[in-house]
């Protein structure tokens, strides 16, 4: 895929010709992923690798930039784009309008392509390889765009799939660093919404806040802040410990809601709200860890000392939903702080854990 070696005499057309070759190689490469957003692109590396002048080179860059694939700033050279949130808006727009147009106008019952677009997708989310889903996903559209026969149509979906691909690194960076239940959290949001656009279907997202009750998880290793301060005060209490140690310094705040509360807020929902966008449930009260571990010690009968280790990090300084839209329908939480606490440790020593 290397450019040919640019003699020193080459005319203007020649020099043309040789750019769009290396401006070729620069977007596969992009494409197939090799190149991620924000990386500064060295003229003298890729001069000597493509065997091309640097006018030649810079050339490739200026159409790179015109298909808004790179970008030059002043002393810093030019580096691979960075997409905005309205780029990627309108790249799926035009992917839209571009894929549906060539599928509709399409004579072609050879899906060779396209099979093997989705068998290259599926090995790859086999051994995780996101970066190699990515690739597959791009192939299967450039499939789907050739069934049209247009070479037209499919430079123009080239295009637009290395700009996508600028947008894959970014997704597959994010979702390397996600926790796995945050994302099967959103993928359920999305998948909910896109079924009440596409079908109808009356779906709601619920987005509770942090809850606890009865049947919580009460392993040391994994509990949240509730059942994890019911669990210790509770030991410290039957062991006689004079005193309990709690991380951080006790400020952060927490908004706590009864799990059934929560429940009886999914079934008012259900009953009287029917939108596509996601609904806060809370209390939309909070309080400190301090507070909140007075109440406990207060539940679980421990009269021992509390302890804060400011060594240890407080995590996020506040957690509490916006519940206007929810209270405006008329729910609010019934089930009081003190009361849901004390119901929770009955069930937690009822259980014998």
């Amino acid at each position: 895929m290397h450019a040919d070696v640019v003699p020193s005499t080459e005319s203007p057309l020649d020099r043309a010709s040789t750019a769009e070759r290396a401006a070729e190689v620069l977007r596969d490469r992009i494409t197939e992923g090799y190149y991620r957003p924000g990386t500064r692109l060295s003229e003298e590396a890729i001069c000597a690798e493509l065997k091309v002048s640097r006018n030649t080179l810079r050339e490739a860059f200026r159409l790179l930039i015109h298909e808004r694939l790179l970008s030059q700033q002043p002393y810093r050279g030019v580096s691979v784009r960075v997409l905005s949130v309205h780029d990627v808006i309108d790249l799926y727009q035009v992917r839209k309008v571009i894929e549906c147009g060539a599928v509709a106008a399409s004579t072609s019952t050879d899906y060779d392509r396209v099979a093997q677009a989705v068998a290259e997708g599926e090995q790859a989310e086999s051994q995780s390889d996101w970066q190699g889903l990515g690739t597959a996903n791009i192939h299967f559209h450039q499939a789907l765009v050739a069934l049209a026969g247009s070479p037209r149509l499919a430079d123009l979906m080239r295009g637009i799939l290395a700009e996508l691909r600028l947008v894959f690194h970014v997704m597959v960076d994010r979702f390397r660093t996600m926790p796995k239940a945050t994302i099967a959290k959103i993928a359920g949001l999305k998948m909910a919404q896109a079924y009440r656009r596409q079908y109808g279907f009356p779906a709601i997202c619920l987005m509770p806040t942090n809850l606890y009750g009865p049947g919580d998880n009460f392993d040391p290793a994994s509990a949240h802040v509730v059942p994890a301060l019911i669990r210790k005060f509770h030991e410290a209490a039957r062991t006689g410990a004079p005193e309990v140690t709690i991380w951080g310094t006790g400020a952060p705040r927490r908004e706590l809601l009864h799990v059934d509360d929560f429940a009886g807020a999914a079934v008012f929902l259900m009953l009287n709200y029917n939108e596509e966008l996601i609904i806060n449930v809370g209390t939309g009260e909070d309080v400190t860890i301090r507070e909140l571990a007075e109440l406990i010690r207060g539940v679980s009968g421990y009269g021992g000392r509390l302890a804060f280790d400011p060594s240890k990090p407080d995590g996020t300084p506040r957690k509490q939903l916006d519940v206007s839209r929810l209270q405006a329908l008329g729910w609010r939480a019934r089930i009081p702080l003190h009361q849901g606490l004390l119901d929770t440790y009955k069930w937690f020593v009822a259980s014998g854990q």
